[in-house]
Formats: C-alpha cells, structure tokens, sequence
C-alpha cells in the first residue's frame, strides 16, 4: 500500500553573514614620559626670574630713567634758575626716586609762587608749569615817601615795586610792609569791596587809598590838577556819602577849588585851597 507524500511547509530564511573573525591588533608602546627631578625645574624658574630681574635693573639705571632735561614754563617774576635751585633736580637723576607732587610741592615753596604742576616724560624730560601770584594792590606805609611793595589778593606782600603803576589801585596803611609779610585779608576784602565802590561812582582819578587802625578810609584825587583828599571816615553808610561827594562835586568843585572834603560828620566839612580872606576892620579913629 502506498503512501502518499508529505510537502513541507518549510520558508526560505534570508542568508545571515557570517561574522568576520577578530584580528588582533598590534600592541603600540606608549611614549614614556621623562621625569625631571624637582631641583632641575626649581632651577629654571630661577634663572628665568633672575634674568627678568637683571634686565629691569638695566632698564631702570638705563639713561631713559634719568633726568637729562627740564623745562620750566610760566614764570613772570621768578627765573627759571629759582624754580630750578627750588626744585631740588640735576641732570643725571633718576627720575624713579623723585615724585612729581613732591617736586611741585617744593616748587611751590617759592613766595610768588602760587601752585606748580610737574610732568615726568621718557625719556628723561620734565617739564615744570609755574603759576605765580598775581598783585591786586600796591600797598606802602603811610610816609611822605613811601616805598611800593605788590600785594595779592590773599594780603601776601609778594615784592618790591620801581616807583608805582596805574594798573593796580594803591593803598597805604598806617603799618609798616616789607616783603613776606602777609596782610589781614578782612583788610584786603574791606578796601576791595570800598574801592570798587568809590571808583563806580567818582569819575575822577584816584591817585592812592588810605587806611588808618581804627579802619577809617581816605583818598586822594585831582580837581583842575589840584590834589583833593576826602575823608570818608567808617565805611558805614558808605552809599550815602558818595552820593553827598557827587552833589558837592557839582556845586562847590565846580564854583571854587576844594583842597579838601570831610565826610566823617553829618555835615560835610568843605576846605578851599584858596579860602577868600576875611574883610578888613577899620582902624578905630583916636579920639
């Protein structure tokens, strides 16, 4: 008896590639690094420090760092060999010793000096800027022939003047002045405040100001290039007065000449230089 033949249900599977086999790589040796000892390290940083701080000491005392030229700038009165003396630099120091506001400070020093500004430029410039003291005042003591002596606006006798100048107002005190010497600066304030007054409202020239210790205050003038000394006394009410000097300047200066105006009472006191001569008493008849 026959049997009949079985098919089989077996599906195709796709192909697997077959692993490829591992090849062994060779073995590479690892560079090994070189261990320097510690003292040769140490030592290298040594040098290398030692020979920065050999090149800045040549740098430093190189001709760069030293004083080769100095200019000095702003003077007026003073020489450039005072600032100079007074600075304290010669040529061939270092400028890395000095410090340019010690310099200035010492610039300063100088009486008519009122402040200094130092530069230090490389190499080896410096350049010194002076600005002097400035008069305001010419002042003298109250003298027949009194000496002029320039005076700023702090009340510093700064020098002595050859004769005297109309740019600068004049004033003379009842104290002596000799240079150096340093005025109460109310003074200074007082007479600046007063006289800018007085020269707004009198138009004539005023040759000099006067000034005694109790603070009474006086000036010279020219009236038909005569002199003319008015005494305002206090600066109290001190408007009122110039406007009782402008109307005597209108009535009596104009009529007759004065040699004088006294301001320092309720009424003003009035002096000719030629006051008329008073009429002649007749000689009594014998009897």
């Amino acid at each position: 008896m026959l049997r009949p033949a079985v098919q089989s249900n077996t599906r195709m599977t796709s192909a697997r590639p077959l692993p490829r086999p591992r090849r062994q790589r060779a073995h590479r040796a690892k560079p090994s690094s070189v261990n320097l000892p510690s003292w040769s390290v140490s030592s290298r940083h040594c040098f290398l420090v030692l020979m920065f701080l050999i090149s800045q000491v040549i740098l430093f005392t190189s001709s760069m760092f030293q004083v080769q030229r100095i200019y000095v700038a702003g003077t007026e009165t003073l020489t450039s060999d005072q600032v100079l003396r007074q600075s304290g630099l010669k040529n061939g120091q270092y400028l890395w010793k000095q410090q340019p506001g010690e310099v200035a400070n010492r610039v300063a020093g100088l009486r008519n000096v009122a402040s200094a500004n130092v530069a230090f430029i490389l190499p080896g410039q410096v350049n010194i800027t002076v600005h002097e003291r400035q008069p305001v005042y010419q002042v003298a003591s109250n003298t027949p022939n009194p000496t002029w002596f320039a005076v700023d606006e702090h009340g510093l006798v700064l020098r002595k003047l050859k004769g005297t100048s109309n740019q600068y107002p004049r004033l003379k005190l009842e104290e002596s002045i000799e240079v150096g010497k340093r005025l109460h600066p109310a003074l200074i304030a007082t007479c600046s405040q007063a006289c800018g007054l007085i020269e707004q409202e009198f138009p004539a020239s005023i040759w000099y100001y006067t000034m005694d210790q109790r603070g009474n205050l006086s000036f010279r003038t020219f009236s038909r290039q005569y002199p003319v000394d008015v005494q305002l006394g206090s600066l109290e009410n001190l408007d009122y007065k110039l406007k009782v000097l402008r109307a005597l300047m209108n009535s009596v200066m104009q009529q007759q000449q004065v040699a004088g105006i006294d301001l320092r009472f309720s009424t003003p006191v009035v002096r000719l230089l030629h006051p008329p001569k008073p009429p002649e008493t007749p000689a009594p008849h014998p009897t």
